[in-house]
């Protein structure tokens, strides 16, 4: 294999950007995928939003389900 094939150079890619990692990744243990640090705090409002309409429909839900009875 000549050299600069794509197996001369082990680098993880950012499971959220698909870029090369290069520095200190953010890995994942239970999956072992890794981050990048910006993706992840650049992601991190979306996530927590979802995550807060989910606990909101959990407390909701069954009140007005109660209500409507």
């Amino acid at each position: 294999m000549p050299s600069g094939g794509p197996h001369d150079e082990a680098t993880d890619t950012c499971a959220i950007c698909d870029r090369a990692i290069e520095g200190a990744p953010l890995t994942d243990s239970e999956t072992g995928r890794a981050f990048h640090p910006e993706c992840v705090v650049d992601r991190l409002p979306a996530d927590a939003a979802i995550r807060l309409l989910g606990v909101l429909a959990l407390v909701a839900l069954p009140t007005v389900v109660v209500w409507a009875a």
